[in-house]
């Protein structure tokens, strides 16, 4: 029983349907192989349908070959298993479909629920800019060293993010340090005080800045730019790969440059727009629903192959959740066999 169940593991997926079994998970479970590998063995008698979500970017040349590799050599043990590549941009859509992988351009910030991201009209605005990122070198962090009045939200997620916190606060010393009781600026923290915000209040600290940051040059396509928009706040940004600017405009993003300077002159240049809130949002919410009619489509596609006589489209609230994703035990999926 040891060998067949090992110590609990678990990562992020969810369950669409039962009948066809249709399961969302991350699309590099190929790295982490050891950790799924009894959640595959006990589908592998069930036909299923994999439904792959691309957390980090595989435009770049060396990303897609392992994967094709390894979906390969897995598909040939397992035949009445498919995967299908959720692609954040159309060039990552090619770029799957080039190594024959089956793939469609869905990206993955119409999975955010607008409900949880909302302007808050009587919130007080108290941070000309706010970046909700992850202290990681790939973040740019350094590039709103410039800014006076600049809130963070943060978290650590390896332990390159806790490597890189003394640097951090020098970097960025007077940011408001939303993780740490009080809210003292960031060189006054220690790592030992900080805190996870939970993601329903998330919002309400995001109404509380004028601008919204996204500084990396390289990542996915970033839950954080499209709950900024959401909320109703514009955004300025660095030329970056891994599809956040799906759901940008220059109505209300700016592109800036990688230096310091260009940041705090964007941030300045975006607050003196003075644009509203919803006009933000709603622009925002018309780019996603064009993806989400994207993924419904592929759904009721996938229903009518297998033979259900469904209508995804009535299904879609009862099975919406924030971000498609839940962090569950991996043996969980047992329960659908």
């Amino acid at each position: 029983m040891q060998k067949l169940f090992p110590e609990p593991a678990s990562d992020q997926y969810y369950v669409l349907s039962d009948f066809p079994l249709i399961v969302i998970i991350p699309e590099d479970v190929h790295e982490n192989y050891a950790k799924w590998k009894i959640f595959f063995r006990m589908l592998r008698p069930k036909k299923a349908i994999f439904l792959c979500r691309v957390r980090y970017t595989l435009e770049p040349d060396p990303q897609v070959p392992p994967i094709a590799a390894w979906h390969k050599a897995y598909t040939e043990q397992n035949p009445r298993h498919r995967f299908i590549y959720l692609a954040n941009t159309e060039k990552e859509e090619k770029k799957l479909q080039q190594f024959g992988l089956e793939s469609y351009f869905v990206n993955q910030n119409c999975f955010i629920d607008e409900k949880m991201f909302q302007p808050e009209p009587k919130s007080e605005k108290l941070f000309d800019a706010i970046y909700n990122a992850r202290l990681s070198r790939f973040k740019n962090i350094q590039l709103a060293g410039e800014l006076d009045n600049l809130a963070l939200i943060t978290y650590f997620a390896v332990q390159e993010d806790y490597d890189q916190f003394t640097e951090s606060q020098q970097t960025i010393p007077k940011a408001t340090a939303l993780n740490w009781p009080g809210h003292p600026p960031l060189k006054d923290c220690v790592i030992g005080n900080y805190g996870k915000i939970n993601i329903n209040d998330i919002s309400s600290y995001l109404n509380k800045a004028r601008v919204g940051l996204c500084l990396s040059n390289i990542e996915g396509a970033m839950y954080a730019s499209a709950e900024y928009l959401l909320c109703g706040l514009p955004v300025v940004s660095t030329e970056s790969l891994g599809g956040r600017d799906v759901m940008f405009d220059n109505d209300y993003v700016i592109m800036v440059e990688n230096s310091s300077l260009a940041v705090k002159e964007g941030v300045k240049a975006m607050i003196s727009r003075n644009l509203s809130p919803e006009f933000v949002r709603k622009r925002t919410l018309e780019k996603m629903e064009l993806h989400r009619r994207y993924f419904i489509d592929l759904i009721q596609q996938l229903y009518e192959e297998n033979g259900i006589n469904r209508r995804f489209t009535d299904e879609w609230s009862r099975l919406f959740i924030n971000r498609m994703y839940k962090v569950q035990d991996l043996k969980l999926i047992s329960q659908y066999l």
